[in-house]
């Protein structure tokens, strides 16, 4: 791809082990227009694959699995963007997406419970609240024991 939306051209750094998965990849692709394309996953005639054409997968594999809602191929889009921002600093998900703003890739994040659960609970260790509770109740056995030795 020559350019992207935001006109940029994008490079990326892939692992090893995901270049050997495209090498095999590539290498599967039958003689004719489809290995004579410059597209990693060209259509049968070499162009451009239509923006429908994973809906019937995902149609079959949602029935093999019983799922009942309709997810599409853009789901993946954000699912992706799930994925990368829980693996990576916003900075590198949003050069590896080309969200140009932290606003588009927050656009295009959902938060995940986990996510939340985890907030939560950071708020509360960074707030000391756990280290309160135990001073606290150090506190009221201490005065306890001061009661007693009184009376």
């Amino acid at each position: 791809m020559q350019k992207t939306k935001t006109a940029r051209r994008q490079r990326l750094a892939l692992r090893p082990a995901l270049m050997e998965i495209l090498r095999w990849h590539v290498a599967q692709i039958p003689d004719g227009p489809m290995s004579k394309s410059l597209l990693l996953f060209p259509s049968d005639i070499g162009g451009f694959r239509s923006g429908s054409c994973l809906t019937k997968p995902f149609g079959q594999v949602a029935k093999a699995i019983g799922l009942k809602k309709r997810v599409t191929a853009r789901a993946m889009r954000r699912t992706f963007q799930d994925l990368a921002r829980a693996a990576a600093p916003d900075v590198v998900t949003r050069s590896i997406s080309r969200h140009a703003t932290a606003e588009m890739q927050r656009h295009y994040s959902t938060v995940a419970v986990e996510e939340q659960r985890r907030a939560i609970a950071g708020a509360v260790s960074l707030a000391g609240f756990r280290a309160a509770q135990v001073v606290g109740a150090e506190d009221e056995a201490a005065n306890d024991v001061a009661k007693e030795d009184a009376a």
